[in-house]
């Protein structure tokens, strides 16, 4: 059931201008690295590094004054100059400007993050959107005013969107959330003290993938290399998470991240040792007009042929978990499961022991 989807690239969501700053940041940052340059020189390198790239070439010495200011006040690497005609050239040695353009780039997604917050609701965010200001306030961020005058100028505002309240998505667990966050976008592995339903607590060396949120609850999803294989954990199970030195590699990665590793189950746990089963179940039509609203999941296929005008009949093609058989006993009588036998018999062995309960 995998859709062959087209990949785009991060580059190529840089439009030409971008592209072209971003050159002449790293030929400006390149050249200081060496003997002193002058500002000609610092555009003739520049222009060099264009044309290589099909790029459009400087024209202006102020376009290689606007770098320089760039490097000094954004990514913060102090430069040298002295003379007359003045020459530039690094005071210290800088430290990678990768590293700068990352902390850059975690700057940049912050204030992206905070202002999506602002139209959203629920969850608890508001505390999550106060510890993102307060990140960028430090930063010295100077359009941080700007985004905050939405909320502050007077007018009550409704949200764009508004998720649904959880009333334990607790303050430590917001600052968690904001750390995981920057985990996985540093790709760093980490030792969770984890604590299990039965309160035995565990700690695992994990490296952190994704961030999900199913029936109002936040999971982390991730490779536990002890036990070799990808788990989730629900965060208010997590107790402690501390950073280590170390960070995944990619085919780490890759292995879970697939772009069809959701498509083929419902919710979180992913069972790898089930097979894909066809489930074949009919449904009164008030509830029919419910699920084909809101689809248990994405396979959801109704058949036509075999419904009659008093109930629907449709299938889904998944692999069964405990997410799945919750949602379908959360239906009651409205639904009958009919095939495979095998899932029908442990379905009705659930509703048994339901009626058990109750005797």
């Amino acid at each position: 059931m995998t859709k062959n989807k087209k990949k785009i690239s991060p580059k190529s969501l840089l439009s030409l201008t971008e592209k072209r700053n971003i050159a002449i940041i790293i030929a400006i940052h390149n050249a200081l690295n060496g003997s002193p340059k002058s500002k000609e020189d610092l555009k003739e390198k520049a222009n060099d590094d264009l044309v290589e790239l099909d790029l459009p070439l400087i024209e202006d010495v102020r376009t290689i004054e606007k770098g320089i200011s760039t490097i000094e006040t954004v990514l913060e690497i102090p430069i040298n100059k002295t003379g007359s005609p003045r020459v530039y050239t690094y005071e210290n040695k800088p430290v990678s400007l990768v590293h700068k353009l990352f902390k850059q780039a975690q700057l940049e997604y912050l204030i992206t993050l905070y202002d999506i917050l602002i139209g959203l609701d629920g969850l608890g965010l508001k505390n999550i959107k106060e510890s993102v200001y307060s990140i960028l306030s430090e930063k010295g961020f100077d359009k941080l005013e700007e985004l905050k005058f939405f909320e502050t100028d007077g007018v009550d505002h409704f949200p764009m969107i508004q998720i649904e309240s959880h009333p334990n998505f607790e303050v430590f667990q917001q600052e968690l959330f904001l750390d995981l966050f920057e985990s996985i976008q540093q790709k760093v592995v980490l030792q969770v003290e984890h604590e299990q339903f039965n309160s035995q607590k565990e700690v695992l060396h994990f490296s952190p993938f994704l961030l999900k949120q199913y029936n109002k609850r936040w999971f982390l999803m991730g490779f536990d290399h002890e036990k070799s294989h990808t788990i989730h954990l629900g965060l208010e199970r997590i107790k402690r998470v501390m950073k280590t030195e170390e960070v995944f590699n990619e085919a780490e990665y890759n292995m879970f991240f697939k772009e069809d590793y959701f498509e083929d189950f419902v919710g979180v746990t992913k069972i790898t040792t089930e097979p894909l089963m066809t489930i074949k179940i009919k449904a009164t039509n008030e509830q029919f007009n419910y699920i084909e609203t809101k689809p248990i999941h994405q396979s959801q296929k109704l058949l036509r042929e075999e419904s009659p005008e008093n109930y629907k009949v449709f299938t889904l093609e998944v692999i069964p978990n405990y997410e799945l058989k919750a949602m379908l006993l959360s239906f009651g009588s409205s639904i009958e499961i009919l095939e495979p036998e095998s899932y029908r018999k442990e379905f009705v062995g659930e509703l048994q022991k339901n009626i058990e309960a109750y005797k």
